[in-house]
């Protein structure tokens, strides 16, 4: 578990006409990792395959919000035909092209649909007000004055009506949201924009065909109207319409990725005229189960070379264990991935987080709650199932801990003696934090003395890993068992320390 799978270097000599048999073997062991030879011309093909499933999952995750599907349905299957590479490639980018350009017309008219929304939301109750309020008529007749409508976005602390300049008329027409017609001289319509602005008010929204006046306004909110219920329609048939070619995307990405796997164990070969000759990595445990199926499936027509190889950068890394162990894997591989010659941190990592986790948060009652909503992401909710996991795995790590060495629930006493009580036992509760710690940064330094051993570096392990790990373990123990007192250290206890410390210092 600590140290990574033995890898076997493989050579397959095999004829040229079973290369189908052997290919279709190899992927379904799933456990040969080819060494890429990459060419020019395939490697062209692997980043436009690769271009292609990138806009693929952008158009999926956009569909996916514009129907308001929550889970993919299933690949829709259907025949595709190619003569070559370049062909297919074509054929998709075509299909992904129209997709794109669905999408962005389904985009527009939905915006637009968004737009119309909130003009009539906001215009259809202003001027129906207004009108209750005084004749709209009379306005086009104003030759030195204008109007500006205007609805609330945001509440400031100063009133619009403060701000105005003289002379200037507020008529408030709405109250929620507020929406007032302001009447003032046309000379003074940027100060009025500005005033407008410093209270919180914008003006209300126009259409392109928007009239002028507020006399043909009535005409412009019933047209408005008439244009939302077909552009609803509209949309709501786009939506249906995605749904029906969201398979056809699935099933398209699906086919790339086929692809994409095909090109790289073919690049990974060597062709000659009846021959061909593939080179990868086999975990050294499956080297005689893979060597027996590929035998099967091409009749013995096929040559093994094989040797376990450890040092060179190419080796690739595999690590075997439990399940339960693998969740901690991403943990592990935000401070990078541990290399060939390394020890794999992640089965300490499943150990000491979640018990870590209950030392810091111990609580009976929020470890259960907490384990409990991890339970409801990981049963109802896949996307978040992974995480759901790491939360239940803490939820229960802190309620065993406050349970067992806190004895609290919800910040509450349960009732019955236990390890330690935080509210009283401060002392013990110190020392055995301070244990905790000495013990992990002592493993972190013995993690480091090993890998130095299994690389070959033990310069490093003897006269400089290891009296650091040892002169961090004498001093802890100096300090726990002869405390803070300088004299007393001089009398003897001095000397554990210094022996790694020139340890150190000559190498």
């Amino acid at each position: 578990m600590l140290r990574p799978e033995r890898m076997s270097k493989t050579t397959l000599l095999f004829l040229k006409s079973d290369t189908e048999e052997v290919l279709d073997s190899l992927n379904k062991q799933g456990a040969f990792h080819i060494t890429i030879k990459s060419g020019e011309a395939t490697s062209d093909v692997l980043s436009r395959t690769s271009a292609l499933m990138n806009r693929i999952d952008a158009l999926i995750e956009q569909s996916k919000a514009i129907s308001g599907l929550s889970e993919l349905p299933p690949p829709q299957v259907a025949p595709f035909e190619a003569h070559d590479w370049s062909s297919f490639l074509e054929a998709v980018e075509r299909e992904v092209n129209s997709y794109e350009n669905r999408i962005r017309e389904i985009d527009l008219s939905i915006k637009t649909e968004e737009k119309l929304k909130f003009f009539v939301s906001l215009w259809s109750p202003f001027i129906g007000s207004l009108k209750k309020t005084l004749s709209i008529e009379a306005f086009p007749t104003l030759k030195r004055l204008s109007f500006l409508t205007l609805y609330q976005k945001e509440l400031r602390p100063t009133p619009l009506s403060l701000l105005l300049p003289h002379p200037s008329l507020v008529l408030t027409v709405a109250s929620k949201p507020a929406m007032v017609l302001v009447v003032f001289l046309k000379e003074d319509l940027d100060k009025i924009r500005r005033a407008a602005e410093e209270a919180g008010y914008a003006e209300m929204p126009v259409l392109e065909d928007t009239p002028g006046n507020l006399k043909e306004m009535p005409k412009a909110i019933e047209s408005a109207e008439k244009k939302l219920k077909e552009l609803s329609s509209k949309n709501e048939e786009f939506r249906r319409s995605l749904m029906v070619s969201l398979p056809r995307l699935i099933y398209l990405k699906g086919l790339l990725s086929d692809a994409n796997s095909l090109i790289t164990i073919r690049e990974g070969a060597t062709f000659e005229k009846r021959w061909m000759v593939l080179e990868g990595y086999v975990p050294s445990r499956n080297l005689q189960s893979l060597i027996s199926d590929l035998q099967a499936r091409v009749n013995g027509r096929i040559v093994f070379f094989s040797k376990e190889e450890h040092s060179s950068p190419q080796v690739p890394v595999m690590f075997r264990y439990p399940r339960f162990f693998k969740l901690f894997e991403s943990i592990t591989n935000l401070y990078g991935v541990p290399s060939y010659t390394e020890l794999n941190p992640t089965p300490i990592l499943a150990i000491t987080f979640p018990f870590f986790f209950g030392l810091m948060f111990g609580d009976l009652g929020h470890g259960l709650m907490l384990a409990a909503l991890g339970f409801i992401f990981y049963k109802y909710t896949k996307s978040l199932s992974k995480i759901g996991t790491f939360l239940m795995i803490c939820g229960i790590a802190g309620a065993i801990v406050g349970a067992a060495l806190y004895g609290e629930a919800f910040g509450k006493h349960i009732g019955y003696h236990t390890v330690f009580s935080p509210g009283e036992d401060l002392m013990s509760l110190f020392k055995f934090s301070l244990y905790i710690g000495v013990a992990q940064i002592s493993l972190g330094l013995a993690l480091l003395v090993i890998n130095n051993l299994i690389q070959k570096k033990r310069a490093d392990a003897f006269l400089v890993n290891m009296p650091k790990l040892l002169l961090y373990l004498l001093f802890m123990y100096v300090v726990f068992h002869f405390g803070l007192n300088i004299n007393q250290w001089f009398t003897g206890p001095i000397f554990y320390i210094l022996v790694p410390a020139i340890f150190m210092l000559v190498g």
